[in-house]
């Protein structure tokens, strides 16, 4: 196999905020340099269903959300080895995970199946392709893997979720859980295996929230509510904030619940007297920072 023959391989993760990779030596198992890049899709969407919709808008969208991620790619294989200082033709094989809108994405295929149930993927087979048909600076012998897909929105980053966990080899029950803006969690038992995603963007990343924003400098991490509910912020990076991230977002409620201006049910008390709790179109609001106090860059 070309595989066997070949000195070294790549492993690429991508994850729907951020692309992970590894140049691996395949004769010794190890880790020779690692790259994390954003991926450049979250420019078209910071969620999937946001990235279909712009996918699907012509052929020139579609040709567009797919070369950036490419490009991404690729750049960072180049990056990996000429650090390493390795030969490009020495690599071998690159192996791609992701959840499945991520996969469909890289490889062109069709997503109109992931807009509505019961959410089935175009294609779930093993992909087995030349490296220079996905866009990939490599030889022409090399090629591009992906594992098969589990169904929905559980891609191929599921399956080496199970596999690298050792859960499918295990006689004791495994809960394997990969967090991230698309989560996956397997629970595997001897009775079986079972499997879920859940949408963690909004949790993880701010997404959706009117202030969101992904943990990055400017973003509100976390807060304490002093004498009269005044709030005491704490910014990544310092500075001045420009949003919130989910951790200050779990924070700010947490403190509210504390504090019993929120019930169970997430809603503000209207009777409390703070010039930091506002009543605006029928709802009330904290307010985390005032206007002069907000900043479009981070110090």
């Amino acid at each position: 196999m070309l595989v066997e023959n070949s000195k070294f391989g790549v492993s690429v993760d991508l994850g729907t905020s951020q692309i992970t990779m590894h140049l691996v030596d395949i004769k010794t198992k190890t880790v020779v340099e690692s790259e994390v890049v954003p991926n450049p899709q979250i420019e078209f969407g910071l969620d999937v269903i946001s990235r279909i919709d712009f996918y699907r808008k012509g052929e020139k969208n579609a040709r567009v959300i797919t070369d950036v991620v490419r490009t991404a790619v690729s750049d960072g294989v180049l990056a990996m080895a000429s650090r390493a200082d390795v030969k490009v033709g020495s690599i071998g094989i690159v192996v791609i995970v992701g959840n499945t809108v991520m996969h469909h994405l890289f490889y062109g295929l069709s997503t109109d199946s992931l807009l509505s149930p019961p959410f089935t993927a175009t294609d779930k087979e093993v992909t087995s392709i030349a490296a220079q048909y996905a866009g990939l600076p490599l030889s022409e012998d090399a090629i591009c893997y992906s594992p098969p897909i589990v169904e929905s929105f559980i891609g191929p980053d599921a399956i080496m979720l199970l596999i690298v966990s050792g859960a499918l080899e295990s006689e004791e029950n495994m809960v394997a859980i990969d967090v991230g803006t698309n989560t996956e969690i397997a629970v595997h038992t001897r009775r079986g295996l079972w499997m879920a995603s859940a949408a963690s963007g909004p949790a993880f990343e701010g997404m959706s929230l009117e202030c969101g924003m992904q943990a990055e400098p400017g973003a509100i991490s976390s807060l304490q509510l002093g004498k009269d509910y005044v709030p005491n912020i704490n910014v990544i990076g310092g500075g001045k904030p420009k949003g919130i991230c989910g951790s200050g977002a779990i924070s700010a409620i947490a403190r509210l619940l504390d504090a019993g201006i929120m019930n169970t049910k997430g809603s503000l008390r209207r009777d409390v007297s703070s010039e930091w709790l506002t009543v605006e179109s029928g709802g009330t609001r904290l307010i985390l920072a005032d206007a002069f106090n907000l900043g479009s860059e981070p110090r």
